[in-house]
């Protein structure tokens, strides 16, 4: 995950003036970052070396140099100049947000979090501070995790700013493939909300493909999000559309064997429960057609899998987990009145009943009701 350093952004509104800067030397900022856009790190070092004789300890020429030396690979320069340019101009939050990066990639997390907390405090609206506010809330769980140390908090922040973030910028997939993974991390430290993390995870991946149907981060994501949830024709495709755009597979090796063995004895299955089902319900025994409903769901198969979801249904109204699946279904689908025609009868039901259940109801119908937002 590349955190994002502030090179391209040359003047801010709002900050205080410490020294009004030549004109040349505003020239000199331009011509400078332009050059870094280009890659030329040489060329703009040398702009941001003239802009400070025009006018010495111009924040965003300090600024300029770090992102010249950060892209030159050499780090402790680029942090000096950083610190140099918050020096300069404490009000600067871009200089506060790079020299951020250079502690989180140290993994001096606490030190990191400071600096991209102060850059927010500053701009509210300083959106790749925000997203690495959150990566280093992120970073740090792993990190502490490994220790330990209870990462409950850190989880809940980075989810905090996660969702303010996608708000201020609902197209930016980075963010919410960030968001699914802590939603992920959450279900796999907290059995107590875990599936109503699985199912924010499963809908911030679809609202991330929505946005960007070729981001490799959320594919990954959603293949294994798909197996976990034994959904094994969906994690097939997912990794098919992987393949397609030729990403690097090595982190899905061990999944795509996985996810094959899963859709085979799949398979034989269904030819089975498509020849008994009928029978095995006269009996009373609705698990085939259960079976059937959540297959034909996880293959995408619209028309199988409404006739089989409605029919099971009709035979078995009070078993809440085909009617979850139903629900998910028809939210992908965006058949969303259905889908709370389905989900809302569980939500009237004790809890004791089926705990898990009952809570991806709830947050399925919470979602829907505030339009699929979040």
């Amino acid at each position: 995950m590349i955190r994002n350093i502030a090179i391209f952004s040359l003047f801010m509104v709002g900050c205080k003036a410490h020294t009004v800067p030549h004109p040349q030397a505003r020239a000199l900022v331009n011509q400078g970052a332009a050059y870094l856009k280009q890659g030329n790190w040489s060329r703009a070092r040398e702009a941001f070396k003239l802009c400070l004789e025009y006018t010495p300890d111009y924040h965003l020429c300090l600024n300029g140099l770090g992102n010249a030396a950060w892209q030159a690979g050499e780090r402790e320069e680029a942090a000096r100049w950083y610190r140099q340019s918050i020096k300069a101009n404490g009000d600067f939050p871009e200089a506060r947000n790079n020299l951020g990066a250079y502690f989180l990639e140290r993994q001096t997390y606490d030190r990191a979090l400071e600096l991209f907390t102060s850059a927010l405090q500053i701009d509210p609206g300083y959106l790749d501070a925000r997203y690495n506010l959150a990566y280093a809330l992120v970073s740090r769980v792993q990190r502490n995790k490994a220790r330990g140390v209870d990462v409950k908090k850190d989880l809940d922040d980075a989810e905090v700013q996660l969702i303010r973030l996608t708000e201020l910028a609902p197209q930016r997939p980075d963010a919410r493939a960030l968001l699914a993974s802590v939603y992920q991390e959450r279900a796999a430290l907290v059995p107590e909300t875990a599936v109503a993390d699985n199912e924010r995870a499963r809908i911030t991946i679809e609202q991330c493909l929505m946005a960007a149907p070729a981001y490799s981060d959320c594919l990954v994501l959603g293949a294994f999000l798909s197996h976990q949830l034994n959904r094994c024709e969906e994690a097939s495709q997912r990794l098919a559309e992987l393949r397609r755009l030729e990403a690097d597979m090595s982190p899905v090796k061990d999944l795509e064997v996985q996810v094959q063995s899963c859709i085979a004895a799949r398979n034989d299955q269904v030819r089975r429960a498509e020849s008994n089902w009928r029978d095995q319900a006269a009996r009373g025994n609705m698990q085939p057609l259960r079976f059937l409903c959540a297959t034909f769901v996880d293959q995408r198969n619209v028309e199988k899998a409404i006739s089989y979801c409605e029919e099971a249904l009709r035979q078995d109204t009070d078993f809440i987990s085909t009617r979850v699946t139903f629900a998910r279904f028809l939210v992908d689908l965006q058949h969303s009145q259905r889908a709370l025609e389905v989900c809302e009868p569980v939500l009237s039901r004790p809890r004791s009943q089926d705990p898990a259940g009952i809570d991806a109801c709830a947050e399925i119908t919470r979602v829907l009701r505030l339009g699929g937002d979040r």
